[in-house]
């Protein structure tokens, strides 16, 4: 017999600019978990300015939690490198990026992601892949593919996991935003977001 178990939660979150501070709390049966959060995501940084366009940058999240005795705590800093080809009224912006971190509990720094990404922006669309691995590019972890019609702020997307059994898990979302989504704060892996000063890919 199917059993219900409910979980409640809510998250704060204060963002500025290129910083943003989070706090979610969630309860369950058996436990309460409180976590703290920052990162960091300042404009990326002109590399080259020709054919193609280079732009490098890096981002920067910390996580603790604070309710358990020893409780753990985060540090992830991703650099990435993109290029910007035009490609007659196309732009393509392949990207390569990692995650590298430290952990409270080991205190040892490590690849522990990697990421190939690619966007495709014909103006009404925007096609967008990635590909993650586990550590530097060591194992396939997952793929992500999106499609996004900004004008009428629609977008599909579908996810390839592996599963430990040696299957691929499936996933796949719809979703529409509606109103002035330009107020929005940029969200983390949202496609098209690099920016460097006041041009954003």
């Amino acid at each position: 017999m199917p059993s219900i178990a409910p979980t409640l939660g809510g998250e704060l979150k204060l963002t500025r600019d290129w910083l943003s501070l989070s706090m979610s709390a969630s309860q369950n049966e058996s436990q309460a978990e409180l976590s703290l959060k920052g990162r960091a995501a300042p404009s990326a940084w002109l590399l080259y300015d020709g054919m193609p366009t280079l732009i490098g940058g890096i981002t920067a999240t910390a996580e603790t939690e604070l309710l358990e005795s020893n409780a753990r705590s985060e540090t992830t800093l991703s650099p990435f490198l993109t290029g910007v080809i035009p490609i007659g009224k196309a732009i393509v912006s392949p990207s390569i990026g990692l995650d590298v971190g430290v952990n409270s509990e080991d205190q040892v720094l490590s690849v522990s992601g990697s990421r190939f990404t690619s966007t495709v922006n014909v103006g009404t669309v925007l096609i967008a892949n990635t590909v993650q691995f586990t550590g530097a590019f060591d194992a396939f972890s997952s793929l992500a593919v999106a499609i996004n019609v900004p004008d009428c702020g629609l977008t599909v997307s579908g996810s390839f996991i592996p599963t430990d059994a040696g299957d691929l898990l499936y996933r796949v979302s719809v979703s529409y935003e509606w109103g002035n989504a330009s107020l929005l704060p940029v969200l983390t892996g949202k496609p098209g977001t690099i920016c460097t000063g006041d041009v954003c890919f």
